[in-house]
């Protein structure tokens, strides 16, 4: 493993982490394995910057024939490492590969579903200095996308300072501490200094039942697959494999929104994933 300036983190199959859902239950892995291949993995082999490392965490309860999955996929990629860990706690990446030779390090978080643009290492990488040490970085425009038919897709624009895709945090070697250390997306907003970063950011792909994220059709456009892939390759992402989504509905959406809400008043003080 190679010592990186800037080291991605990212949670795949951390038990407990999805709510009620098993994890491994075979339809819903494969679902969520062919997002990651499809989006995160694909935007993250189209970096134009290619020094970095990738650690995908997952449970050491992982059953065998998923771990050649990613196995196979870590021998494919150079910058990517598979940690099996207990608990759903991250843990700091290994030292030996983190690079502190201008006093700092930059490690980002971004989900197993979601796209980076090409440029994202290249473009935060002048911040992994000292002079930045103790300061968030985000990348605050994104573009959010919904697949609503068969060969149809909604696309907003948004601009999430907390909740950017690729939120970074810089840190020295002593006491370092991760992007996860900081806490909840809006923790690290309020509680550091945020470096914003222009230009477009970000993919958010949302799909199924999970819906924390909105998107709203009169906010939206829709696109037809041409046109999604076009909108992403135009704003420098990767050409996409859209077809990966799920289909979620306008009207399926609505209720299911109406449902979550429901649940929220009848259980304030309850968590919902899905």
């Amino acid at each position: 493993m190679k010592k990186q300036k800037i080291n991605g983190l990212v949670r795949f199959s951390l038990m407990n982490l999805l709510g009620n859902h098993d994890v491994f239950a075979p339809e819903y892995f494969e679902y969520r394995l062919n997002l990651f291949i499809k989006i995160t993995l694909r935007s993250l082999q189209e970096q134009t910057d290619k020094g970095f490392n990738v650690f995908l965490y997952h449970s050491d309860q992982m059953p065998g024939k998923y771990r050649k999955i990613f196995d196979k996929l870590e021998k494919e990629n150079n910058f990517l490492h598979n940690i099996y860990q207990k608990g759903v706690d991250i843990v700091a990446p290994p030292q030996d590969a983190l690079d502190f030779s201008d006093g700092a390090c930059v490690t980002f978080r971004v989900d197993n579903d979601d796209g980076l643009p090409r440029d994202f290492i290249a473009r935060i990488r002048k911040y992994a200095n000292k002079e930045f040490a103790g300061m968030a970085i985000s990348i605050p425009e994104i573009i959010k996308v919904r697949r609503v038919a068969k060969c149809a897709f909604r696309a907003e624009r948004k601009n999430y300072i907390a909740n950017s895709i690729g939120l970074a945090y810089v840190s020295g070697p002593d006491q370092f501490k991760t992007i996860w250390d900081m806490g909840s997306h809006v923790r690290v907003r309020n509680k550091n200094e945020m470096i914003l970063v222009p230009g477009l950011g970000g993919l958010m792909t949302i799909s199924g039942n999970n819906i924390g994220n909105t998107i709203y059709k009169n906010k939206s456009e829709r696109l037809d697959f041409c046109a999604a892939s076009k909108l992403m390759v135009d704003n420098n992402h990767a050409d996409y494999d859209f077809d990966c989504l799920s289909v979620l509905p306008d009207w399926k959406y609505s209720v299911v929104r109406l449902m979550r809400h429901i649940r929220r008043i009848i259980f304030p003080n309850k968590t919902f994933t899905h």
